[in-house]
């Protein structure tokens, strides 16, 4: 199966160090391409980290797309989830 773990940098944070960890165990028999939106925040220690059957992409996205990906996750956020209508 192939997975696509992204995240918005792997700068320092536990939330990356959860995402490194996430694709270096599905690497073990899955394909995993780890994606940061934020490649020039990239911390050596934590590439390093990074399992060599994890595919590191670094696809530079044009500032349009950033805007684009920076919007739709706002909307995201501010959308009720299921439980929050369930309850309602």
């Amino acid at each position: 199966m192939n997975i696509l773990i992204a995240v918005a940098d792997l700068g320092l944070g536990g939330a990356q160090k959860v995402a490194i960890s996430l694709a270096n165990g599905l690497a073990k028999r899955h394909n995993v391409f780890l994606y940061d939106l934020s490649s020039e925040k990239r911390k050596p220690e934590f590439i390093a980290e990074i399992s060599d059957k994890v595919s590191l992409l670094n696809h530079q996205l044009s500032f349009i797309e950033k805007i684009f990906l920076r919007i739709a996750y706002a909307v995201l956020r501010f959308l009720p989830n299921s439980t929050e209508r369930a309850i309602k």
